[in-house]
């Protein structure tokens, strides 16, 4: 996917608060993959990421906690979704509660962190599979 690609799908996404910061744009580039292609978090769907038409959202990473083992970490955090719509708000959760697996990879003497992605399922094929998983969550609702 060329970078071209990641800015025109950039929907307004951003840490809050404090954080293990390297850990942020791998997992917003992620979550940017998964809406365009759906590769195995279903929670994190195009129209839960980008909204529908006419819709502006905002997600924010929340509560970003992870532990780092050298090349390999494990992240918990939350992903929370505001948007313009005025339709109600049980269509689609506000808020994702999120687990990820990351690792480093080395590309021509660079190491960056990237969301771990497994081989595509062999009986339905298409694109590799994240090793981030989402669930609705409802735990900041009243």
């Amino acid at each position: 996917m060329t970078a071209l690609a990641l800015l025109l799908l950039a929907a307004s996404v951003g840490p809050s608060g404090s954080g293990p910061s390297e850990f942020y744009g791998p997992i917003v580039a992620d979550i940017q993959l998964n809406a365009m292609i759906g590769n195995g978090n279903e929670e994190m769907s195009w129209v839960w990421v980008r909204g529908r038409r006419g819709e502006e959202v905002t997600l924010t990473i929340e509560k970003l906690v992870c532990q780092n083992r050298m090349k390999k970490a494990k992240c918990i955090f939350d992903v929370h979704r505001s948007s313009s719509s005025k339709e109600p708000k049980q269509t689609l959760p506000e808020l994702l509660y999120c687990k990820a697996k990351l690792e480093v990879e080395t590309d021509g003497g660079d190491s960056y962190w990237k969301v771990v992605h497994y081989p595509p399922n062999r009986s339905s094929g298409g694109h590799s599979r994240t090793a981030m998983k989402c669930r609705a969550s409802n735990r900041y609702r009243l």
